[in-house]
């Protein structure tokens, strides 16, 4: 099931990058709706349903068509998140083994 499932997610985030956002969020509900969330795809080592799947196109269709990533300026609280999620990636990256059994 999970071609089926991966076939899906991928119709209706197409249907939800192509559409205005308030009929993405649409074809996002009725993914939920119509389609057992049990049934899952790995991504990964993350298992993800439909929905998922269809709210990152859903995201980034809203973003993309609005005037937020023309008008954001960086300010400081920015460039220290960024930062502080730099620093614990690096840091965690270099205490965990590369693979673990």
């Amino acid at each position: 099931m999970e071609p089926v499932t991966l076939a899906v997610a991928g119709v209706l985030s197409i249907l939800a990058s192509f559409l205005s956002p308030a009929r993405a969020l649409a074809v996002f509900l009725i993914g939920l709706c119509c389609y057992p969330q049990a049934l899952t795809a790995p991504v990964g080592t993350v298992d993800f349903n439909v929905g998922r799947i269809v709210i990152l196109a859903l995201l980034a269709n809203a973003i993309l068509r609005s005037k937020l990533h023309r008008d954001f300026k960086p300010d400081w609280i920015d460039l220290f998140v960024l930062l502080a999620f730099v620093g614990a990636t690096v840091s965690v990256s270099q205490t965990v083994p590369s693979s673990i059994y």
